[in-house]
């Protein structure tokens, strides 16, 4: 192997290997993923509330976003399955079936809006 292809191959294994390993040693320290992992899902859990009280959404924002901060907020999130369970009937179908699967036999609570039209064979 030629001494440019090694330098590749090392440069890779940082980039793959060990720096997502330091990263993740990393965040062990930060102030908010010390906290216990109850308060940390109540958190979460207020920040979705206040999100699908106050917005037309398409997706669960914070639901989405958390998830995606780091591996620690990953797991918190994702083992916490009563915050899966409130779904908008708005979402699209694939984020719905993500969620009640992420639920699991948690209690659902499902929300919409019916339009004129929904209403009018509901009658």
């Amino acid at each position: 192997m030629d001494t440019l292809g090694a330098i590749d191959e090392e440069i890779n294994h940082i980039e793959t290997v060990v720096l997502p390993g330091l990263k993740k040693r990393r965040n062990t320290f930060v102030a908010i993923n010390c906290l216990p992992r109850d308060i940390f899902q109540e958190i979460i859990c207020f920040a979705h509330a206040y999100e699908v009280i106050n917005d037309n959404l398409f997706e669960p924002k914070t639901l989405n976003a958390v998830p995606r901060v780091c591996t620690h907020w990953r797991t918190v999130a994702r083992s916490y399955r009563p915050i899966w369970g409130v779904i908008d009937l708005g979402y699209h179908p694939k984020v719905v079936a993500e969620m009640l699967r992420l639920a699991g036999g948690s209690r659902l609570c499902i929300e919409g809006q019916a339009s004129a039209e929904t209403a009018d064979t509901m009658a």
